[in-house]
């Protein structure tokens, strides 16, 4: 997670799912920058749609020892705390669980601004394959559909943000890990670790969005940061059921100005099912 280079993990490039998907809407502004600008943007959490993404809710256990309370008590007393007062201590926190309920929280919260996470989503899954993904862009006539090649935006991501990025498939669970208190210590002692545990959270969602099949960027110190990709990032425009012709002639219009090989494609209905052609103007 430090910032010294690194050399491309090929391996994982060949791993890595190469087709992903971002469902954008033509009428969005900046959803038409991955078009016009070939710009991609990275949001803090506070930006994102899902009011639970990257904010679900603390699980913790009790699991205070003498060492932890020693280092807390000795900075609030500016010397070493005796015996008695450290188990006296102990005894008053365990009976205050709100207290470290909002000492948990407050530090988790100050751990975030520090990182300065940004965010870039795509899916792994085509809309057609999954019922809740069509119902959830039926309706739209603007929404059209961008297919990323996997690994060219990986490398991309990599380079420009020099090595501090994390990706990986999100885990749908209804299960949060748990943070003992313990681990407090880590935000004196061993921040590194702390930050890799809560890594692994912001690639968790809750069992009821696991239609999304979601495969996260997370670029670290670079929240609300914008990367240029090249044209060869994006090999597939699938536009949707009831998107308007003239935006699509605005798309292909963009797009083809560059002269880019890029295929167009058509999602139609057909005897109540839904279907993919090639699309002609």
């Amino acid at each position: 997670m430090g910032g010294e280079e690194q050399e491309i993990d090929f391996n994982l490039l060949i791993l890595m799912s190469e087709i992903l998907y971002k469902f954008r809407d033509w009428n969005n502004q900046n959803h038409k920058k991955i078009i016009t600008n070939l710009e991609i943007f990275f949001p803090s959490r506070e930006k994102l749609n899902d009011p639970d993404d990257l904010n679900l809710p603390i699980p913790f256990k009790l699991t205070l020892n003498e060492s932890w309370t020693f280092e807390k008590l000795k900075d609030v007393l500016w010397r070493d705390p005796t015996q008695d007062e450290i188990k006296n201590k102990i005894n008053e926190i365990k009976a205050d669980k709100e207290w470290m309920k909002k000492t948990i929280h407050s530090e988790f919260d100050q751990l975030m601004k520090d990182m300065k996470i940004g965010i870039f989503s795509t899916s792994k899954q085509w809309a057609l394959e999954n019922k809740l993904m069509r119902t959830h862009y039926w309706a739209n006539h603007h929404w059209f559909c961008i297919w990323f090649n996997g690994p060219i935006l990986l490398t991309q991501i990599k380079f420009h943000f020099s090595w501090r990025e994390v990706y990986w498939p999100v885990k749908y669970s209804n299960i949060i890990p748990e943070l003992e208190i313990i681990d407090l210590r880590l935000f004196w002692k061993d921040r590194d670790r702390f930050e890799e545990y809560w890594l692994n959270r912001f690639f968790l969602k809750y069992e009821d969005r696991e239609y999304e099949d979601e495969y996260r960027f997370l670029v670290l110190e670079n929240e609300n940061k914008k990367l240029t990709v090249i044209w060869e990032t994006i090999s597939e425009i699938i536009f949707w059921l009831r998107m308007l012709e003239i935006d699509k002639r605005d798309i292909i219009k963009k797009i083809t100005n560059h002269w880019i090989d890029v295929s167009f494609k058509q999602i139609i209905s057909s005897n109540w099912e839904l279907k993919i052609k090639n699309y002609l103007e």
